[in-house]
């Protein structure tokens, strides 16, 4: 399938709610009995109907056309087509599996769909953070002695 057939749908808006904040953008059907997007009126916003589905041979797949395929176990990824299609790894499947399956799937050239949550379990936890608190308590150190200090001469100038 070339990506060309699959076209981005068309977003329809519920009537009136580019006029009003209070009503969602999220599409329903207009009931009302003078309502011209329910009449058809030319000027009105037009309302979803049979002729704006997409073509049989790409409904139901993923915007770049390939066929999305539900992976748990590596073994799934053994007949899939890299040309037709793309591995989306399951949610409930964890680190060190997901990391077998996205190794596989990249020998087999298989496009990894949702990869970004591997590449996320792989990376080890920042430690900038902690170094950023303890030199922030250095410095609060510091301007302890310094108001330390301070008093200590405050004191000095008082006795005299």
């Amino acid at each position: 399938m070339s990506n060309d057939s699959k076209k981005k749908k068309k977003e329809f808006k519920r009537q009136n709610s580019h006029k009003m904040k209070r009503v969602p953008e999220s599409w329903r059907k207009p009931r009302g009995i003078h309502s011209p997007m329910r009449q058809k009126r030319k000027h009105a916003p037009k309302m979803p109907n049979i002729g704006f589905r997409s073509p049989k041979e790409v409904r139901g797949r993923h915007p770049s056309g390939l066929e999305e395929v539900l992976v748990h176990t590596p073994s799934e990824l053994d007949g899939l087509d890299a040309e037709e299609h793309a591995v989306r790894i399951g949610t409930s499947v964890g680190g060190r599996k997901r990391e077998q399956i996205a190794d596989k799937a990249d020998d087999l050239d298989l496009t990894v769909l949702n990869y970004t949550n591997v590449e996320a379990a792989e990376e080890p936890e920042d430690t900038s953070g902690s170094e950023a608190e303890e030199s922030g308590t250095e410095e609060d150190a510091d301007t302890e002695t310094d108001t330390d200090d301070d008093n200590v001469q405050r004191d000095e100038e008082d006795e005299e």
